[in-house]
């Protein structure tokens, strides 16, 4: 048997496998939810770790860049094909014997929840106002910093000049749209007072995000009031309707990939491209399961476990270089460069449990993806319940779309700081409601 052939009966078994997880959930749930997380991260899994190494080994594309990646596929696809089951028993949790689900409780959780905001003396529309207006400080600081105008970023790059950019990597700053974003769905929901005007800041805000060729948080720009809207209604949409913004969604993300460099630096006019290339330019997004297959033979090998390392960055990010000027690299760095050699500039990315191989090997992709399947039915029940705020739904309504930049980007450190900044305003929010401060 060639390799060829054993790679496509490897992946054909991981997508079968996943296929009968899928069932097994659907069945043990009693009904099929679209917004249950579940079905996202299975869909996103599929694509990523089934359909795009599928066109790969039919492509018989098996380098990257010079770079072999394929070699250990099987490998991979059995201890993803083991995690994935961890996931779903997770995700499953305790089953009760009557029929239990969180989405039939939700008209009387929608009554609850104006209830309580009405008796609320906080005013969130105008914390929503002060989030926002402090998330577009930053984005037009960071853009200042970067040699970039908001006059460039309002035009995709088409009027204004690029400047030189200042020294450092001012991600602290970088972090003002995840914010202007938290802000802007904030007025949007609570400002009844001036609804057109939020409508217009939300408008405002999805504007800065494609300026900056964000394609994956204008996914969370996009859909975040789209799930909003339709959970707080008690409604879900119709499988045609999502079957056409799948389809739009693929060529947008395409169109975005070939042109954000021109948003960023203003060269070159914006291009229209054919429907190969736009498929090409979505295919990028999820073609992250090649790093996840060197990193197998590149872990423990070259590079050792990092028990928790990777994960502990995430503080350690937080201070500055010149207070520590013996602070470490991200493990991540040395990971790449011990796989790709200089390539690792380009920042090959890799799926979310790639990193917990790193960290604690096999086992420690199985405890990691079960405590995913954990934190998604957990976020799940919590939205759907009777004491639910217009908070927790906002929340959820961020998570859903948000899965795909998890999955897809699984570095936990930037993760980590992503969720901080953009979640953070609404947590402050449901606290201050929770107090019932009065402003």
């Amino acid at each position: 048997m060639d390799n060829t052939t054993m790679w496509k009966i490897c992946l054909i078994a991981l997508f079968v496998s996943m296929i009968i997880c899928i069932i097994i959930y659907r069945s043990l749930k009693q009904r099929f939810d679209l917004f249950d997380p579940y079905y996202w991260v299975a869909a996103i899994y599929i694509m990523v770790m089934v359909f795009a190494p599928y066109t790969w080994v039919v492509q018989e594309k098996v380098t990257w860049h010079g770079f072999p990646v394929l070699v250990s596929l099987p490998t991979a696809s059995l201890y993803f094909g083991v995690s994935f089951i961890s996931f779903t028993l997770f995700s499953i949790g305790k089953v009760k014997s009557k029929r239990h689900y969180y989405y039939s409780t939700l008209k009387n959780s929608e009554i609850n929840v104006v209830t309580d905001d009405q008796n609320c003396q906080f005013n969130s529309a105008l914390y929503g106002w002060i989030v926002w207006g402090i998330g577009l400080a930053l984005s037009v600081a960071y853009l200042h910093f970067r040699g970039r105008s908001l006059l460039m970023a309002l035009s995709f790059g088409q009027l204004g000049v690029l400047q030189e950019a200042s020294e450092g990597s001012f991600w602290f700053l970088n972090q003002g749209t995840r914010v202007l974003l938290a802000g802007s769905l904030i007025v949007l929901v609570y400002d009844k007072k001036y609804p057109k005007l939020a409508k217009l800041a939300y408008l405002f805000m999805s504007i800065i995000v494609l300026s900056g060729g964000q394609r994956n948080q204008l996914m969370v720009v996009v859909l975040a009031p789209i799930v909003y809207s339709y959970i707080i209604k008690c409604k879900r949409p119709k499988l045609w309707k999502v079957a056409i913004f799948i389809f739009v969604a693929i060529l947008a993300l395409g169109w975005i990939g070939y042109n954000r460099g021109t948003f960023r630096t203003g060269n070159g006019t914006i291009q229209n491209h054919s429907l190969e290339e736009l498929w090409e330019g979505f295919m990028v997004n999820i073609e992250v399961f090649f790093p996840g297959y060197t990193m197998l033979e590149t872990v423990p090998s070259k590079v050792p476990h990092q028990f928790g390392a990777s994960y502990l960055y995430t503080f350690i990010q937080f201070i500055p270089r010149f207070l520590w000027p013996g602070k470490p690299y991200p493990p991540v760095t040395n990971l790449l460069n011990a796989m790709f050699g200089d390539l690792a500039a380009w920042g090959p990315a890799y799926c979310n449990f790639s990193e917990m191989y790193l960290d604690f090997g096999f086992p420690g992709m199985i405890i990691g993806m079960g405590i995913f399947g954990a934190v998604c039915r957990n976020f799940y029940k919590k939205t759907f319940s009777n004491n639910a705020k217009l908070t927790d739904i906002l929340s959820f309504s961020i998570f859903l779309p948000y899965l795909f930049q998890y999955i897809t980007r699984g570095y936990f450190s930037s993760m980590a700081v992503e969720v901080f900044f953009m979640w953070g305003p609404i947590w402050v929010l449901k606290f201050f409601q929770k107090k019932n401060l009065k402003v």
